[in-house]
């Protein structure tokens, strides 16, 4: 593959403090105890994060990309961050849902407007190999190469994801007492790894003072 052709995974992501990522490593770690799971969060290449959008990039868009990324954040104010209800979603992940507050659907929004054009058409690998999926995830997956885009958004931090869909509910009950809150202070670009997971990061863009 010449070095035009080169694309990569990426995740626009916003982590949160020490104390909320502490605990939701303490959460997925209760849960890989009970039930098989793909993935236990950690502090190294696992990190507990919140997406804004994943996508599909090629490679020679990312400096334009990180560009983007800067002129959104330092217009962006730090915001309250609600961590509530544990919910499932697609049978296996098990998400700690966010209260989807109008700060976190704008943010949203502005990332997806200025990073959806510079994935240029590129499809998540891992969706383009589904072969159903269901009409609203179809029309994302071609409209934003990503899922639960637009008014679909789900903020969330994903916990885990169990390796059997029956031991899904009784991950849920392992958890007790998950409301929480923070302000995020910065986004992160980072690169997506298997189950939606931030293995690494890139750049870290501050949120406005």
């Amino acid at each position: 593959m010449s070095e035009v052709d080169k694309s990569v995974s990426l995740n626009i992501a916003i982590l949160p403090d020490e104390a909320i990522r502490q605990r939701a490593i303490r959460f997925s770690q209760q849960i890989s105890a009970a039930v098989p799971v793909g993935f236990i969060l950690n502090e190294t290449n696992l990190f507990p994060h919140i997406t804004i959008y994943q996508a599909h990039f090629p490679v020679r868009n990312i400096p334009l990309l990180k560009e983007k990324l800067r002129e959104i954040t330092l217009k962006t104010q730090p915001f309250e961050i609600r961590l509530e209800k544990l919910s499932i979603s697609y049978e296996t992940f098990i998400f700690w849902s966010c209260i989807k507050t109008p700060h976190l659907q704008q943010l949203h929004n502005q990332t997806v407007a200025i990073a959806n054009p510079l994935r240029e058409g590129l499809v998540l690998p891992h969706l383009a190999r589904v072969p159903a999926i269901s009409p609203e995830d179809e029309k994302d997956k071609k409209k934003y190469g990503s899922l639960l885009i637009g008014p679909r958004f789900t903020p969330h931090l994903t916990l885990t994801r169990v390796t059997n869909p029956a031991d899904a509910q009784k991950a849920l009950d392992i958890i007790q007492n998950p409301l929480a809150s923070f302000r995020p202070t910065a986004i992160v670009l980072a690169y997506l790894g298997d189950h939606g997971t931030v293995n690494g990061i890139i750049s870290t863009y501050p949120l406005a003072a």
